[in-house]
């Protein structure tokens, strides 16, 4: 099991993160400022480490994961 920071920009523009592995996917948990988000209405997954926001988040956000490592 996996807990952490999302990796990439937080800029109000970049909708795009990553995590650190790649994950399984129905275990993934996306959090921002510790608000849970609900895929499809909130972020897709692309492969097993990425991660798009429908809306991006904005600057001073933090965007957190959990997660089972494949």
């Amino acid at each position: 099991y996996k807990e952490e920071l999302a990796v990439g920009v937080v800029n109000g523009i970049n909708p795009f993160f990553t995590s650190s592995f790649a994950f399984v996917p129905e275990t993934l948990s996306v959090f921002i400022n510790g608000l849970k988000m609900r895929q499809l209405v909130d972020y897709n997954t692309t492969g097993t480490n990425t991660i798009q926001f429908l809306v991006s988040p904005e600057v001073g956000d933090v965007i957190s994961l959990q997660y089972f490592k494949q």
